[in-house]
Parts: C-alpha cells; structure tokens; sequence
C-alpha cells in the first residue's frame, strides 16, 4: 500500500493551467484551489484565528497570463490519505484545463527547495530578428543588469539577472529558458525577457511554464 499523507505534514501538488484560465489572478487562483478541496472532501489543516483558512502555500506565484504544466500547491493536511485518492477526488472538483499531476508525499518545506525553473514562449517571426545574437551576447556575459520596475513602497532597483540563467535556446520561433534560484530568490521572467529585448507586456499572454525542479 502506497504511504500516505498525515499528522501535520504538507503535499505538495504539481498542478497543470492552460487555456484561458491562464488569466486567473493570484487571488481567484488560490480560492479556486480552497473549495475545491473542501468538494473534494480533502482532510486539509486549517490556520488559528478567527478567520481560519485552509493552510496553502504557493513557492512559486503565477504570473496573470501565463499558463503551465508543473504549477506547485503546498497543503496542509490533518489526516492522513493516499496520493491518488487526494489526486483522483481533487480533480473531479477542477475545472477542464486545470488538474492536479501530481502528489508528492511527505513534502518538508524546511529541507525542499525549488533548484531550476523552465519556460517556454512562443514567438512571432518578428520578434526572433536579431534576437540570437542578443541571446549570445547574455549567455557569454558575466553580468546583465536591468531596472527592475518599482513596487508599491519600495524604491526602484537594478538587478543582475545574469547568475539566474542556466539556459537559453532559440528553435525557430520557440523560446526556452531555464533559470535557477540564487540565494532564495528567483527571478522575474519580465526581467530576463526585458534583459533579451522583448516586451513582456505584449508577449506575457504567450509564455507557458514547463518545469520546476525540486531539490528535496
């Protein structure tokens, strides 16, 4: 019998959006992953307070716009089920286009960590016009400095997105990218798309999430 899930312990899902449900907000995400695990009848673990919630966790939020095959939930769990039974009953709550892959057991946030991340975007003929050379000039630097656009409160920053890039590959009009985490900190695909000289704004709707590899 396979080991299941239990006590306080965490899984972890690795879940699949496409489609137009590449335009849900992070928000609208997360609310959407919470009732369908009460459907499911999921024994989830929920937080203290006057407003408990169901304790989930996203490592790596979603851009709006961007869809993917590999997209990791943490959950908490109270009890203890079988990993196809959680995957087989969560999924029968999930819309089409989006399902749960995956069950990772016994997943331990204090010794896990994301090592790499892949990316995919497709690209307009365009778009790919000089954009080879561009790539070559990155990979063969030792650094690619960009202005990262500020956020609410935070004063404006520049960033060498150079040591979070395992990887660059133009075939045809398909881009891949794999990037790491440095220190604890990935990167934003806007900034390595605006480090190669596209337009996230026009491309963002296009880009698929192919991959996160764990180290655990």
């Amino acid at each position: 019998m396979a080991q299941g899930i239990g006590g306080s312990n965490q899984g972890l899902l690795r879940m699949t959006l496409t489609g137009d449900w590449r335009y849900l907000s992070h928000r609208d995400w997360v609310r959407m992953i919470e009732r369908a695990l009460v459907r499911a009848q999921i024994p989830v673990a929920y937080s203290q307070g006057f407003n408990p919630r169901i304790r989930l966790s996203f490592p790596l939020p979603r851009p709006v716009g961007m869809s993917g095959e590999d997209e990791p939930v943490v959950v908490g769990l109270s009890q203890a089920i079988q990993p196809d039974e959680f995957r087989t009953r969560l999924n029968e709550q999930l819309p089409s286009g989006i399902r749960a892959d995956a069950v990772l057991l016994e997943y331990d946030r204090r010794r896990s960590r994301i090592g790499s991340v892949s990316y995919e975007l497709e690209l307009a003929d365009s778009d790919c016009i000089e954009l080879q050379e561009r790539i070559t000039v990155f990979m063969n630097s030792n650094s690619a400095w960009v202005d990262r656009e500020p956020r609410k409160g935070l004063a404006a920053e520049r960033l060498d997105v150079r040591p979070f890039v395992l990887g660059i590959l133009l075939q045809k009009s398909r881009l891949q990218m794999t990037t790491q985490i440095v220190n604890g900190r990935p990167i934003s695909i806007r900034d390595l798309i605006g480090a190669l000289g596209l337009d996230w704004n026009r491309l963002r709707h296009r880009f698929h999430r192919k991959k996160v590899e764990w180290i655990l």
